[in-house]
This record gives structure tokens, sequence and C-alpha cells, in this order.
């Protein structure tokens, strides 16, 4: 009998164990996918700003190779960074914040930290993540 129980309560501790390790890998892939999408927001923000701009002095060099990152070396699956870049360019513009300084004379302003902060930290983000490995792994 205490033989039985006790293979019932190691049972119980490494499926415990088991459930929570997954959930922990879970939640650092979606951290990554998040972390994708926002070195997309930085990168086609600044982009944006860029095309703006008439005067290449004041351009923003973007020489960040973060993107790669989750491209080489990232547990998010490859398959699915298209679809967050897809994501990002539908759905930023409900999120971007427009300065109250940009004017004709100022046609460069942004918030491009703000709006991508906000867009790293939404919910329908979360959520999209979370939609698209649940379908990958089906």
């Amino acid at each position: 009998m205490k033989t039985r129980l006790l293979v019932i309560i190691t049972y119980f501790i490494l499926s415990q164990l088991s459930l929570h390790a997954q959930l922990n890998n879970t939640n650092y892939i979606i951290s990554e996918g998040k972390g994708y999408a926002l070195c997309q927001c930085i990168k086609n923000e600044i982009n944006k700003i860029n095309a703006l701009n008439k005067d290449s002095t004041n351009t923003i060099i973007f020489k960040d190779y973060s993107g790669s990152y989750f491209i080489q070396i990232a547990n998010f699956p490859i398959q699915l960074l298209d679809s967050i870049t897809q994501y990002y360019a539908t759905h930023i513009d409900a999120i971007r914040a427009i300065p109250m300084e940009k004017n004709k004379t100022n046609p460069t302003a942004n918030m491009i930290g703000y709006t991508c902060w906000k867009f790293y930290e939404s919910k329908n983000l979360i959520l999209y993540i979370k939609k698209l490995l649940i379908n990958y792994k089906k």
C-alpha cells in the first residue's frame, strides 16, 4: 500500500513539474513572438519616418539586427514570423500615436517608442500569437 501511494504521489509531482515546464516554455515562446513583433514595429516605423524625410541629414539610421536573432536562434517557429509581420501591417494604424508636435514644419515628429510599446503590450497581439501557436501545433 505504501509503495502504491508513493508511486501515485511521485506520478502526481512529475506530472505537475512537466506541466509547469510546458507552461514556462509556452510563455517563453510567446515572449519571443512578442519580441519579434516589437522589432518589426521599430524597423517599420523608422522606415516610414525616413520615407517622409526629404532632408537626408535627419534620417534615422537603423542598423539593428535583432530581428535576425528571432529568425536564427529563437524557439519561435520561423513559419509564423511572417504572420506576425502581416499582423503588424494590418493593426498598427489603430495603435500608432501621433505627437502634437507633428506639423508641416516638423513632419517627422514621431512617437515610435510609445507606439511600439503599446503594440508589444497589446492583449490582441498576445492572443494572436497564442492562436498562431495553437494552430501551428495542430
